[in-house]
């Protein structure tokens, strides 16, 4: 009978280092599982961060590129005119020296 009570004993002292070491490792798993999620957490207010700035800036370039375009139509629109005055200027002083 000594033999089972060493053994049961032994068993037991197995069962509880064996209980003790997965009970650190879950505590760790578990610390390191809240850091990771804190983590992906911050990735995550990043990268929302990023995409509002994104679409501002699409917003800006937007805007921009409708201001350039305005201003290439109203530089067309002054070269005209000023190559009509320009002629107009040339034909008054084409017609004040003949």
């Amino acid at each position: 009978m000594t033999v089972t009570t060493d053994q049961d004993a032994l068993r037991a002292l197995v069962f509880e280092a064996v209980t003790a070491a997965v009970g650190s490792l879950q505590r760790h798993l578990d610390e390191q599982i809240l850091e990771l999620q804190a983590d992906v957490d911050s990735a995550l207010d990043t990268l929302a961060s990023i995409e509002i700035d994104v679409k501002d800036t699409r917003v800006q370039m937007a805007k921009l590129s409708r201001e350039q375009i305005k201003d290439h139509r109203r530089d067309e629109s002054i070269s005209k005119r000023l190559g009509e005055v320009e002629r107009r200027l040339s034909a008054i002083e084409k017609g004040a020296t003949d």
